[in-house]
């Protein structure tokens, strides 16, 4: 569990807690059909797990600075360490993947 007495970490935890609000809200709206409800709840769930993942690169940068598609020269290759705040978003991340296989999976189930 990341520390949350880090900013970065709040900001993730701020995160994850209003995607689950409103997860919660627009599948409670959707309540009348069960099987729907779960399906938009783990494709919403899923959209927060990409916009997680995408706000957990360090702040100026790029993505192909975190994955290079092609060899670089070590003097041009920045260094980013694994900060408080990326491993937050990820720790983050990682649980709302799990929260979207889930209700994916039980949109199957009750479908």
């Amino acid at each position: 569990m990341p520390d949350l007495n880090e900013p970065g970490a709040q900001e993730a935890a701020l995160t994850f807690g209003v995607s689950c609000v409103l997860i919660a809200l627009i599948g409670g709206g959707l309540s009348e059909d069960p099987a729907v409800a779960f399906r938009a709840d783990g494709f919403m769930a899923l959209i927060a797990t990409f916009y997680m993942m995408a706000r957990a690169a360090p702040a100026g940068t790029r993505s192909q600075t975190l994955l290079p598609l092609q060899v670089r020269n070590s003097e041009s290759r920045r260094r980013h360490g694994v900060t408080p705040r990326l491993r937050a978003h990820l720790w983050f991340a990682q649980w709302m993947a799990a929260l979207a296989a889930a209700s994916l999976a039980a949109s199957l189930v009750v479908g």
